[in-house]
């Protein structure tokens, strides 16, 4: 009777529980606003996001498949269009209640009621004032000098330094000063406060108390795997602020300096004064916001300028150009007079928004939001990173692109970002509730990015490229961000002179004569931007070894071509020089001619920018290097001396390439690291079609000279590239990508071979006879001219290297298409060696042979049937196709790359020092069919019912074992470093979905 009573209830309970799925599905009030639905159905799905630090980059993805509204959850909804904002948050309207957890606090001005909220944020308006600002710069600027300084020993000691941290110690600093009254000494001691750690640990509770809410129940033994330490650090983060707001008020009569405490302080014992818990809960809530999302954004700013280096040079040339000096750089100037490093701050807010999550109110009524119904008793949120990171708000929004911050983009309606939304980026939200530390918090960021640019060049480390790559939980978690710093103060020595100043603007005089000196043991490189209109430099270096010096210009530039002086507006320009010294101490000198534009080819213009950087390939002990001294001399027109042709290999100095196959799966990468890094590029297609998509894709770079497209229809047809060589620059680099990778074909020699080896024959005849200024080509092979073909994967004891050659014979290519693919690649690859030991042509040769790639797809599609052949598999999980069984992973390639590391490959091998007449083999490792299921089974949710169980067998390793591989070289000589599997067809599958949609 007992178990038929048991059974019963599990009986009611599972119907009462369908039941529910069904009416959440089907007859909810919010069923016509599009969402997962098994996110829908199990709403706890959206709180294992949560835990695991994924929801807001799986929102933001939800977003890009359903639309502008967005069901998440059974009374969850988010939305990302500009109205939304007012709708929930703004002013004219009854406010939303926010939706607050059991450990939020309603005695802080963040989880407080309407009536306290006005209370707390009258007591605490002085100090975030304009006047209070004023009060407080002096506090700030302590700070930032001791940054500088700090920054300073670490460019002497030449190790990397962790921006994330150093923007978390200075911010901590400033914000308990100005809270408290003191530091956390982060600065002076380098290391977090211990109350600062535990900040860091308590933000990871979040989840798992939104979770305690919603399933009170079952909390007691999910609360078994909460980590005891984010429990205890949410306790002693109250503790901290405790103590220090009863240490302030203890010692009040020493202060008196208007800042927060001062503020909240004021009437203290009053009806609307604040009780001293109010005051800690507000010390506790000040202290996480004003310091750890300041720090997020100007590491996230440092991060995308780093990744651009174009960008970092506009920016970094206007802060040292603009200012006269650093003691110009205040809050207010770096405010009115740096329009470009503002755009930047914004464009990093767009991007990297140092809160993504929503922040949810609650419907008390039926309303209207963003067009759509809502009942009462939803909750509903703008999603920063979903409106920010869509491309119905943005063009191009996954690129960092400061120039559509720029106000004159929103009156011309040619500018690609006219139709930008830029009013749904709200950092600080809108409203009655919006962020009280608006105006400090942009005073700081202003004022230490701006300084921090002034002093030093820094750049990326390798082990952060990918540093953006991170979980959030409320706030992101973020790892290190390595950078190199190189200070200019010990760099250019000298260089400040009568005016204090690291940068010049020059007019054409005799006798100016800056000088750089005091180089250091092991220096690298050495970089200094002058601006004018600098006629006639001459470089002067002396010392115990072969240097370079490499000359970048910008802006208008003359050049010179059969003896005539040729004026051009272009990008950015460079060629290096190089020279001898020799052991005998005797002086190498170098004259370099100026590039500047003259009115009438009169008088020069000041607006050619330069840059100068030492070059030390060698490594060698610089020591004794005396200095570099540039000489500004004579004026007018001048003549282009033709002594000045480069001596050796350009090795990083290509501006013009050829790039073929700029529409392909591969090329359309290379196409956009090519532009995004200033170079200008002239890419073939085979149809007009494709010239045509390139252009919509590219409208920005299309529109001016940087980007040119050329059809040609037959690469083995005669004079197929004579258009592509009548240039109006002369190419230094050529890329060849454009070759068929596809099995579905029924002429084997016509649609494999023959494309392969005689269009990359082709190319390399025509780039020999037609451009003698080409110094590389580049060519994409593949795994495939690599492994052994008749060994398979029985070869186990074997490691591939660049050593390896496919033995396979051109009678055996015409027995499959997998066979043609696989001697079409060997063939045409061991053509270009030869073709260079026959030949002997000017240029060098490169060779990459990425294995399978994964990853997005960017080039237009019409069609999903068009799909490249190993992104076919992943859409086939995705469809269901494989639904009853894995297929196996292949005969012998389980070896992979993603599709970005093989493009920025092909640009390491254009711009890294000593890789001419190198093989490259290109992997990230192994991978399986089963792997990729076992990805998107964990990531995507909603695909879960089209995948084989979890227990389908197939798709595996084989059993005895794989063949080894060796890309040490890679690694080594071009410095890549890989994406994971999961991260590569995680975003695979994303682009795929936007594709189906």
């Amino acid at each position: 009777m007992y178990s038929l009573a048991v059974q019963a209830g599990f009986a009611l309970f599972l119907l009462h529980y369908c039941l529910n799925i069904i009416h959440s599905l089907y007859f909810h009030p919010l069923r016509r606003i599009p969402g997962p639905r098994l996110w829908i159905a199990f709403p706890v799905l959206r709180h294992i996001s949560a835990v695991r630090g994924r929801l807001d980059l799986d929102i933001p993805r939800f977003h890009a498949v359903y639309g502008p509204a967005l069901r998440f959850g059974r009374d969850e909804v988010s939305f990302i269009t500009p109205e939304a904002w007012n709708d929930i948050y703004g002013h004219g309207h009854r406010q939303l209640p926010k939706v607050l957890n059991s450990a939020s606090n309603p005695m802080d001005i963040v989880s407080s009621n309407d009536a306290d909220h006005t209370r707390f944020r009258k007591s605490l308006s002085h100090a975030f004032s304009a006047r209070g600002l004023q009060a407080q710069e002096p506090f700030i600027n302590t700070y930032v000098d001791k940054l500088i300084a700090q920054l300073k020993e670490v460019a002497k000691s030449q190790l990397p330094a962790d921006m994330a941290k150093w923007f978390n110690l200075i911010t901590f600093d400033i914000i308990g000063d100005l809270a408290f009254g003191e530091p956390f000494y982060g600065l002076e001691s380098t290391q977090y406060h211990h109350w600062v750690a535990t900040i860091f640990e308590s933000v990871k509770l979040f989840p798992f108390v939104k979770m305690k809410d919603t399933y009170p129940t079952v909390f007691n033994l999910v609360s078994l795997f909460v980590p005891k330490s984010l429990l205890e650090a949410q306790k002693e983060q109250i503790a901290h602020a405790r103590e220090a707001v009863k240490k302030r008020l203890h010692n009040s009569s020493a202060y008196n300096r208007g800042d927060f405490m001062d503020s909240m302080s004021r009437n203290r014992g009053k009806d609307d004064g604040l009780t001293e818990e109010e005051m800690v809960a507000n010390a506790n809530i000040l202290i996480i916001a004003g310091s750890e999302t300041t720090a997020t954004l100007l590491a996230g700013t440092i991060y995308f300028l780093l990744r651009n280096p174009d960008t970092l040079a506009k920016v970094v040339t206007e802060v040292r150009t603009t200012m006269k000096t650093e003691t110009d750089i205040t809050c207010n100037s770096a405010g009115a007079k740096l329009p470009y490093m503002l755009a930047c701050i914004q464009e990093s807010f767009r991007l990297y928004p140092p809160v993504p999550t929503g922040l949810q109110r609650m419907t008390l009524d039926s309303m209207t939001i963003a067009g759509y119904d809502v009942p009462s008793g939803t909750k509903v949120s703008v999603h920063p990173m979903g409106a920010s990171w869509s491309s119905l708000n943005f063009y191009a929004p996954d690129r960092f692109l400061p120039e559509r911050w720029l106000p004159e983009v929103k009156s011309d309606p040619t500018s690609p970002f006219f139709f930008d939304k830029r009013e749904v980026v709200q950092p600080f939200s809108v409203g009655p509730r919006n962020c009280i530390g608006r105006n400090l918090a942009f005073a700081e960021m202003r004022l230490i990015l701006a300084r921090l640019l002034w002093n030093f060049d820094l750049e990326l480390c390798e082990e952060s490229l990918a540093w953006v790559d991170q979980r959030a939980y409320t706030i992101w978690e973020k790892p290190p961000l390595m950078s190199s710093a190189a200070d200019i103060d010990i760099i250019i020595a000298g260089l400040k002179g009568e005016t204090s100043s690291a940068s010049f603007t020059l007019a054409p005089r005799r006798g100016f004569s800056p000088k750089i000196r005091g180089y250091t043991d092991g220096l690298t490189g050495v970089e200094v931007v002058l601006r004018g209109s600098c006629p006639r430099p001459e470089a002067v270096l002396d010392g115990s070894a072969r240097m370079d010096i490499q000359i970048t210009t910008s802006g208008v530039y003359a050049d010179g071509h059969g003896g005539d002086v040729l004026y051009f507006t272009s990008l950015p320009q460079s060629r290096v020089f190089s020279y001898e010294v020799s052991g005998s101490g005797d002086q190498g000198k170098m004259v370099i001619y100026a590039a500047y534009e003259t009115q009438n080819h009169a008088e020069p213009t000041p607006f050619t920018q330069w840059t100068i950087k030492i070059l030390n390939p060698g490594g060698f002990n610089l020591k004794g290097l005396t200095g570099l001294e540039v000489e500004w001399t004579e004026t007018g027109r001048f003549g282009v001396a033709t002594e000045l042709s480069s001596r050796g290999e350009r090795e990083g100095s290509m501006v013009r390439v050829l790039l073929t196959g700029g529409n392909g799966f591969l090329g359309s990468h290379v196409l956009s690291l090519l532009l995004d890094r200033g170079y200008s590029v002239v890419t073939t297609v085979r149809n007009h079609e494709k010239a045509e998509q390139i252009r919509e894709c590219h409208r920005l770079h299309a529109s001016t000279t940087q980007l040119r497209i050329i059809v040609v229809p037959d690469f083995t047809s005669a004079g197929a590239f004579d258009e592509c060589f009548k240039s109006d620059a002369p190419f230094d680099v050529v890329i060849h990508t454009a070759s068929p990778f596809r099995y579905s074909v029924t002429d084997i020699q016509r649609e494999l071979l023959d494309p392969a080896i005689s269009g990359t024959i082709a190319l390399l005849e025509a780039v020999r006879k037609s451009a003698p200024s080409v110094k590389k080509v580049i060519v994409t092979s593949s795994f495939a001219s690599i492994i052994n073909s008749y060994k398979g994967n029985s070869w186990v004891d074997h490691i591939y290297s660049e050593e390896d050659w496919n033995p396979i014979t051109l009678s055996d290519a015409h027995l499959n298409p997998l066979n043609g693919y696989r001697a079409s690649k060997t063939f045409a690859e061991r053509a270009c060696w030869e073709f260079l030991e026959r030949e002997n042509p000017p240029f060098s040769l490169v060779t990459l042979c990425p294995t399978l790639m994964f990853g997005p797809v960017i080039h237009p599609l019409r069609n999903l049937d068009e799909l490249n052949t190993s992104n076919q598999r992943i859409r086939n999980f995705m469809v269901g196709e494989y639904k009853a069984e894995i297929p196996d992973t292949g005969t012998s390639f389980f070896l992979w790359i993603d599709v970005r590391d093989a493009a920025l490959a092909h640009i390491r091998a254009m711009e890294a020092p000593g890789v001419a007449n190198k093989r490259f083999l290109l992997t990230a490792g192994y991978f399986s069919n089963k792997e990729i299921c076992e990805v998107i089974r964990e990531s995507f949710s909603e695909y879960r019912p089209q995948l084989p169980e979890q227990n389908t067998g197939g798709g595996g390793y084989p059993p005895g074992g794989l063949y080894k591989f060796d890309n040490s070289q890679a690694t080594e000589k071009l410095g890549l470093t890989y994406r994971t599997l999961s991260t590569s067809i995680t975003e695979t599958v994303i682009s795929l979905q936007k594709l189906q949609n």
